[in-house]
């Protein structure tokens, strides 16, 4: 039984906000844990964090 496209549609429509939610929450994560960013409300002033360290060894 599958999914016409009027129902994604509707499904979308209810739970955009979620689902954008989630992809903006998983692209922070991404990027925190893969790039050099700063961690957002960090109380290390010190731009290389443990964050930083992991990401030079992590493969994308």
């Amino acid at each position: 039984m599958g999914y016409t496209e009027a129902d994604i549609l509707a499904f979308a429509e209810q739970h955009w906000t979620v689902i954008i939610i989630d992809n903006w929450r998983q692209s922070v994560i991404y990027a925190v844990d893969h790039m050099d960013l700063p961690v957002p409300n960090s109380d290390d002033p010190s731009p290389t964090s443990t964050v930083e360290k992991e990401a030079t060894c992590a493969g994308p």
